[in-house]
C-alpha cells in the first residue's frame, strides 16, 4: 500500500526512464528518437540484490495485485498504478510497467488525466500495448557509429 501527498514531479517519458533502468539492471538509458547521437547507457550502480526486490514487487502489482488488469492479454507485466489528486475534478490516473517481467524488452506509461484509477483503466492500457508490441516486434537494427 502506498500513499503519495506532495510535489514529486515526473513527465510520462521520465517516468519510462526510470522503469527502464529498473528493467534493465539498473542502466540509465537516454531516450532517443533516432539512431543519430546514441549514447551509452549509465550504470546507476544499484544493489543487484534491492533491485531484485523491486522487480519483484512490481510483478506482483501485476499478478496479484491492483494492476492486475496489465497482464490479461497473454504476456507478463510487472509493473505499478497510480492515483494522483486533483482537487478540481477527477483523479488521474497513470500505470507504468515493461514486458515480459522475466526478461524486460519494453516500458510503456499511461497517464489519463481524470481517469479516476490507475488500476480500472490505465493498467490495461498499458497491458494491451506491451501485448501488441511483444507479439509485432522484429530485432531492432544495429545501432550506426557514426
Amino acid at each position: 500500500y502506498s500513499i503519495g501527498q506532495g510535489y514529486l514531479l515526473m513527465t510520462p517519458l521520465q517516468l519510462a526512464n526510470l522503469y527502464a533502468a529498473i528493467a534493465n539492471g539498473g542502466r540509465l538509458v537516454t531516450p532517443h528518437l533516432s539512431r543519430l547521437g546514441y549514447k551509452e547507457p549509465v550504470d546507476l550502480g544499484l544493489d543487484p540484490a534491492k533491485l531484485n526486490v523491486v522487480r519483484q514487487g512490481l510483478e506482483k502489482v501485476v499478478s496479484r495485485g491492483t494492476g492486475s488488469r496489465a497482464g490479461r492479454f497473454g504476456v507478463s507485466v510487472a509493473g505499478k498504478t497510480g492515483t494522483a489528486q486533483n482537487a478540481h475534478g477527477d483523479d488521474h490516473a497513470l500505470f507504468a510497467g515493461y514486458a515480459p517481467a522475466e526478461a524486460p524488452q519494453y516500458v510503456a506509461v499511461a497517464v489519463l488525466e481524470a481517469g479516476k484509477h490507475g488500476s480500472r483503466v490505465a493498467s490495461p492500457m498499458v497491458g494491451e500495448l506491451l501485448a501488441h508490441v511483444l507479439s509485432h516486434s522484429v530485432d531492432a537494427p544495429e545501432k550506426r557509429e557514426d
